[in-house]
């Protein structure tokens, strides 16, 4: 008999599940902000038919965090990326229509959404819902949120005629039968890939699995992904704190961790999950800010090694296009569907403007610049 309700935290216990989702067993439990500290917003789990979903409600709140808040995420976040044109006569137009946007946004009042398979986390799995499920899970949560959007994340197709499909954003996808290709472009890959490959194979740099965080260790691989995510990109990034590494083997058995090590010394560290049909890029941290030791280089090589090894594409985000593309990896837009046709005339319109804009001038920088 097919069934679909909301579980509290000790259901999720029960469970036992070693998917994404056992993340939120300590979000459920103690709220989000205890794990990612710039994250105010409210954590759910759905069952439908015994497969579990993680709901991330925003009840209008801005916060300060991209992963959680459409306003953060189609705005504030892309500002920050602005910021870093060179250009001045594409830099400050961007700008300028950007904080246009942000008000209006925020007088449509975008922020008030309900996420679907949002596991607060940069990469989402694709969600594995039949037609039949989604719509139940979609009529359970505008019922439930009749004044919120309903945000689907990862999800292959239309869920419904009046759906908004909204481009989120462009990342790179390698797949391993690249290497079998000919052509003068191949053989610059495969030379590429060859020499990432000695970084490894000469033992300049290794990976072991970690399997126990204690509290220092925890500190030290929030210092390294602050490094990169929060000090480098962008401080709208994920504040992921100690509590949530230290937590992390216990949660969460499927998000595979790898202690980077440089000359036997812990400089960081990498991490994915892995689907039935692909491997996903999870988080990474370093302090090899200029490059010069190569770890980004050695951190990329060992995913793909494992891309290989499970003959499986492998998901490489967002961000340093020039860098994933010299890889072989190929661009790939991701889709967002919107479900708001519930809402009322004056909320669907921010919506509205939001797809127009960024299903096309978005489109449009995010290919030429080859994010």
């Amino acid at each position: 008999m097919s069934q679909i309700f909301m579980m509290n935290a000790e259901q999720v216990t029960e469970c036992n599940t070693n998917d994404l989702v056992g993340l939120f067993r300590g979000y459920l439990n103690d709220g989000i902000i205890p794990y990612i500290e710039n994250c105010p917003q409210q954590p759910l789990v759905i069952n439908i038919d015994e497969q579990l979903l993680p709901l991330v409600v925003n009840n209008g709140d801005k916060g300060a965090m991209y992963l959680s808040s459409p306003l953060v995420f189609y705005v504030d976040y892309n500002i920050d990326f602005v910021k870093t044109i060179a250009q001045k006569r594409l830099r400050y137009p961007l700008l300028a229509l950007l904080k246009g946007v942000k008000w209006l946004l925020s007088c449509f009042g975008i922020n008030k959404v309900v996420y679907l398979n949002n596991n607060l986390l940069p990469n989402n799995p694709a969600l594995n819902l039949d037609k039949e499920q989604l719509q139940r899970v979609i009529t359970l949560l505008t019922h439930e949120f009749p004044d919120h959007a309903v945000c689907v994340k990862g999800l292959q197709y239309g869920p419904s005629p009046d759906a908004l499909q909204l481009l989120a954003r462009q990342v790179y996808i390698w797949n391993p039968n690249v290497v079998e290709e000919v052509g003068k472009k191949a053989v610059k890959i495969r030379k590429t890939l060859k020499t990432d490959a000695k970084l490894l194979e000469q033992g300049k740099v290794t990976f072991e699995p970690i399997e126990h965080i204690d509290r220092q260790t925890a500190q030290k691989l929030r210092d390294f992904y602050r490094c990169v995510y929060v000090n480098k990109y962008s401080q709208l990034s994920a504040d992921y704190s100690v509590k949530w590494f230290e937590s992390l083997p216990s949660h969460s058995s499927g998000f595979k961790l790898l202690a980077v090590k440089k000359d036997g010394e812990l400089s960081g560290f990498i991490s994915y999950f892995e689907t039935d049909e692909m491997i996903y890029s999870g988080l990474v941290g370093h302090d090899d800010h200029n490059g010069e030791n190569g770890i980004y280089r050695a951190c990329i090589r060992q995913l793909v090694f494992l891309a290989e090894e499970a003959a499986k594409p492998l998901h490489l985000s967002s961000g340093a296009g020039e860098f994933k593309r010299r890889r072989g990896a190929r661009p790939h837009m991701e889709f967002d569907y919107i479900l708001h046709g519930h809402l009322p005339l004056w909320r669907r319109m921010g919506w509205a403007l939001l797809g127009k804009l960024f299903n096309s001038l978005g489109a449009k920088v995010m290919t030429n610049m080859k994010v």
